[in-house]
């Protein structure tokens, strides 16, 4: 009995431990896991809200979901042990996925950083340092309103930052390579700052801009004689979140070579938005000094040294008024209004030999004033269309006229050895009047997702006429007229299909041309101007494309009037009314490449011109030199650019914008040819310092241009910009120093020209170190709108398709 009581109560225990031993195994299978964590921006390092996060088992079962709170923390728990996965997902941010291993034991992230999301970007966005760059395959994009260094600077200073722009020491401006190119405001041509860019730019403050495009290939839409690029201004009343109110900035700019100020005004009020600038601004260049010797084949020669003292007063003012109709409607005009002088007050001294023999000396005096005006207005109406929103027509006119007068008064003393007949005083006048007239068509049409197509046409009808007078005893007369009549239709159709994009074209413009001097002659042809671009999107963060595209130029007035200018005795020039238009073929291939910290991108193209107008000149029997034009010049160029931001730090960016091409020019009529590079670079690093200074310091060097007759000279040249914003950025105070690396930081120039019968060697030292101090004050309140309804669809298209942007 007692036996079996012992193996009962051995029974009894074994049960007892083995269900201890079972519920210590369910308690420990019930204890959960806990996981915590605070989500950041990886650039910012602020708090990522309202982040989703999700906990996945092996088996892809979600075992816990959660969202992070206003300041980024999270927590989570899981019940069922071993491996999972913790996804983090965020609108506009990369989703980050983290291998786990559940145990029971709390785990504890700590700061989890998410960088912005870069797979959705067809384009390529780049966003360091509040400094936003977009390359595209046709165009790239600077935006301004981000560039922390812009608010005291202009848009020519923006200009020297921005690829595929180089600006050299004189400040002539070059658009993909080339001097010959258009700007446009918020997609329409505007005659004034293609006509005068330089001295627009630098009146113009880069505040009064949103971002700058560069369009390297225009498409079917633009003018065949669109020159190389466009430049195009989206103003930075071009917000499409616009709200009722006024807003505007002044601006007052004081240095040791330039003195001026703007004032920008915008105001909405429901359906009605008014904007209004004005600019005025006075430049002086005093000392420039030039030195010439000019030696003849038959052994001659000629020195001259001339010193002049230029001011370069400039003005300025536009109006700008829009109505929104309806949601579909809208209705615009613009007009504008500019003038710039060149005063020039200069002396001259000019040795004239015969081996080691005096032939003549002379002193010169001279007086001359050069008057340009620019005038436009312009008609904008937009009806978008019920198939989508980014479908509308568009019609629109335009009256554009400038007008130019040039003053010139020479008088000679302590002529030796030459007869003071042939040295006669002389005052020049002339005058030149441009008018044109432009009416446009425009539709855009998405008939499926992947497929849009524009088409339109446009007519510009273009008068010009100048007169000459040259008083001397006796007065000489000239007059010349020139217009021409030019009708245009073009198609072009964009289709994308996965991460494919093709945009192809066709234009067809005639032209009926007519011009006026001793004779009349007229002639009419048409052109047939085809375009295609083809990117791929090679990966997430890389893009490659293809262009090909056909240009026109059309020779200008000046070139064309056949008046001799005879205020240089020395030197003659005249146009060549009988010369014919430039076509250009041009083939480009680019490669862009973003990654976190950098962006890199890189185009070559090849560009031939066949029958190039060329400025020659060649020596006459008595010394005297003409220059004239022709048809004459075959141009073959091989273009390399490279453009790379680096951001080094949160606070540091370096930016590289460098170019080089090798030019092959040759002229039969000439019997000339020459090869050679021209390299262009642009170094730029923008730097916080303490106390929120903004620090711009830059670098650049411009080569020289390879020419037939001529070889220019390099520009090296460096500026920097010191800027602080106050009171919540409404004031803004910077200081800008520019200096040359040549003499006393002004620039020397030297050209060597090796004409008919003829070599001329020249040295010009042109005035360039110059320091100035900038205030800027902004006011007012409301965010103003005034842009065509087809601009804003066609920037929000833009955007919606490019995706956001994400930091370097």
């Amino acid at each position: 009995m007692k036996m079996k009581e012992g193996v009962w109560t051995f029974k009894r225990v074994v049960f007892l431990l083995l269900c201890s031993i079972g519920l210590c195994q369910s308690y420990a299978q019930d204890v959960a896991t806990s996981i915590s964590g605070c989500v950041l921006d990886s650039a910012t390092r602020q708090p990522v809200p309202f982040a989703t996060i999700g906990l996945t088992a092996k088996d892809k079962t979600t075992t816990a979901a959660t969202v992070s709170n206003i300041d980024g923390s999270f927590a989570l728990s899981a019940k069922k042990r071993g491996d999972h996965t913790l996804s983090i997902v965020s609108l506009g941010k990369t989703p980050i996925e983290i291998p786990l291993k559940l145990t029971g034991k709390a785990i504890n992230l700590d700061s989890i950083l998410m960088a912005d999301d870069t797979q959705k970007i067809e384009g390529v966005d780049v966003v360091g340092q509040k400094q936003i760059v977009k390359m595209e395959p046709d165009k790239l994009t600077y935006s301004i309103a981000d560039d922390p260094t812009s608010k005291t600077l202009t848009v020519l200073q923006i200009l020297r930052k921005t690829p595929m722009v180089s600006v050299d020491g004189q400040d002539n401006i070059s658009v993909n390579g080339s001097s010959s190119f258009k700007v446009y405001v918020d997609g329409k041509p505007n005659q004034m700052m293609t006509s005068n860019p330089t001295q627009v730019f630098r009146a113009m403050p880069a505040s009064a801009v949103k971002s700058i495009e560069v369009i390297t290939d225009p498409g079917a839409r633009s003018d065949a004689e669109g020159g190389s690029a466009i430049l195009n201004l989206k103003m930075a009343t071009s917000d499409p979140s616009a709200t009722d109110g006024t807003m505007g900035n002044v601006r007052a700019e004081v240095g040791t070579r330039e003195v001026g100020g703007t004032v920008y005004l915008a105001m909405k009020k429901n359906k009605h938005t008014l904007t209004a600038d004005v600019a005025v601004e006075h430049m002086k260049a005093d000392g420039t000094r030039s030195e010439n010797l000019t030696t003849y084949n038959d052994g001659s020669s000629i020195e001259s040294v001339t010193t002049s003292d230029v001011k370069m007063p400039y003005k300025m003012g536009s109006l700008g008024y829009s109505l929104d109709i309806d949601t579909l409607r809208t209705l615009s005009l613009d007009f504008s209004a500019s003038q710039f002088k060149r005063k020039q007050d200069g002396h001259n001294e000019t040795i004239q030999m015969n081996g080691d023999e005096l032939i003549s000396k002379y002193l010169e005096s001279s007086d001359s004033e050069n008057t340009y005006n620019d005038l436009s207005a312009s008609l904008d109406y937009t009806r978008q269309l019920p198939t989508d929103k980014e479908d509308n027509i568009n019609f629109s006119y335009m009256f554009s006229r400038d007008w130019n007068k040039d003053e010139t008064d020479n008088r000679y003393s302590d002529i030796i050895g030459a007869k003071k007949e042939s040295l006669k005083d002389l005052y020049q006048t002339g005058t030149g009047d441009n008018k044109n007239h432009t009416a446009m068509i425009d539709l855009r049409v998405t008939p499926v997702k992947a497929l849009t197509i524009l088409a339109g046409g446009k007519y510009t009808g273009h008068r010009s006429n100048s007169e000459e007078d040259m008083v001397t005893d006796t007065t000489t007369h000239s007059d010349f007229e020139y217009k021409y009549d030019i009708g245009a239709a073009y198609f072009e159709g964009n289709m994308k299909w996965d991460k494919t994009k093709l945009k192809a074209g066709l234009r067809y413009e005639y032209t009926h041309q007519k011009q006026r001097t001793t004779h009349e002659f007229s002639k009419s042809y048409g052109l047939v101007v085809p375009s295609m671009t083809f990117s791929q999107q090679l990966t997430d963060r890389q893009n490659i494309g293809l262009t090909y595209s056909v240009r026109v130029r059309r020779p200008s007035l000046s070139q064309m009037d056949p008046f001799e200018d005879k205020s240089d005795p020395l030197r003659i020039s005249k146009g060549n009314p009988d010369l014919e238009y430039e076509k250009t073929h041009a083939f480009k291939l680019s490669y862009s490449l973003v990654s976190q910290k950098v962006m890199f991108s890189f185009n070559t193209t090849y560009a031939t011109r066949p029958n190039g107008v060329y400025n020659f000149s060649r020596a006459l029997d008595d010394g005297v030199i003409l220059s004239t034009y022709g048809n004459i010049m075959r141009r073959n160029e091989l273009n390399f650019r490279i453009y790379t931001a680096l951001t080094l730090s949160q606070k540091t960016r370096l930016m590289f914008n460098v170019a080089d091409k090798y030019i092959r020019v040759s002229s039969h009529e000439l019997d000339k040819k020459k090869t050679g590079w021209t390299p262009n670079a642009f170094v730029n690093i923008q730097q916080e310092l303490p106390g929120k200074i903004q620090l711009m310091a830059a670098c650049f060097a411009n080569g020289r241009d390879i020419q037939l007759q001529s070889r220019g000279d390099v520009f090296v040249g460096m500026f920097g910009n010191l800027s602080r914003s106050f009171l919540n950025d409404k004031l803004n105070v910077g200081v800008h120093g520019f200096m040359a690396a040549d003499e006393g930081g002004d620039f020397v120039m030297k050209n060597h020209v090796e004409g008919i019968g003829y070599v001329s060697d020249t040295k010009m030292k042109w005035p360039a170190k110059s320091l100035s101090c900038t205030l800027t004050f902004n006011f007012g309140s409301g965010n103003i709108n005034r842009k065509t309804r087809q601009h804003e669809q066609e920037e929000n298209g833009s955007e919606r398709k490019s995706g956001p942007s994400f930091g370097v």
